[in-house]
């Protein structure tokens, strides 16, 4: 019969359960890395999607001289389909027109105005009547740009606290396209269907 000593050296040396502690130790680190991976993977491919929907509908929106709400409205109801198989769930859909008057005189300057906007709230673009931004666009006296801004909440995939703690849970995207109108001026607003003015606001 081994010693004491001799018994415990002999259990120390022993390796049959290494590989299942050393497993049971990684395990939960590799699945926290790939669940993340995924859910970063499907967060970028949903931000791609939204981003492609939005200059879609902008690029319909400018294919007509004017629009009303009516035409809008149908526009925005594809939007779900434009995203599957991700779902928009209560999307926020804004259309703003832009134009840069031609100033009065010539020592004038005129700032891009937002002359109308469906539907109109929460815009970081601009409020109606208000100097509108125009993104990456540099509007010339007289200019016409339709812009696009979208809002859409993003829903994890695996929606629990391990989602939460790397994309915050639910989540809300935002995305804005602006592009020059091809046809006509977009002169009336599309919801009491009256010609808009585009006030001289100074500067830009």
């Amino acid at each position: 019969m081994l010693p004491l000593m001799a018994r415990l050296r002999s259990l120390w040396q022993r390796r049959d359960g290494a590989a299942l502690i050393e497993f049971a130790i990684a395990a939960p680190v590799l699945l926290f890395i790939f669940l993340g991976m995924v859910e970063v993977s499907r967060f970028l491919l949903f931000r791609d999607k939204l981003q492609s929907a939005a200059a879609q509908i902008l690029d319909l929106i400018n294919q007509s001289s004017n629009v009303n709400q009516g035409s809008l409205d149908n526009l925005f109801a594809v939007l779900p389909d434009m995203m599957k198989p991700y779902t928009s769930g209560s999307a926020q859909i804004i259309v703003t027109q832009i134009i840069k008057p031609v100033p009065p005189a010539a020592d004038q300057s005129c700032a891009p105005v937002a002359v109308w906007q469906y539907t109109a709230g929460n815009s970081k673009i601009a409020g109606v009547g208000g100097v509108a931004k125009t993104g990456d666009i540099v509007m010339a006296n007289g200019d016409n740009v339709m812009a696009i801004e979208i809002y859409v909440n993003y829903s994890p995939f695996f929606d629990n606290q391990f989602s939460r703690s790397f994309l915050g849970g639910f989540q809300q995207m935002y995305t804005v396209t602006y592009e020059h109108a091809r046809y006509g001026s977009f002169n009336l607003d599309p919801v009491t269907g009256n010609v808009v003015s585009t006030p001289c606001i100074g500067g830009g």
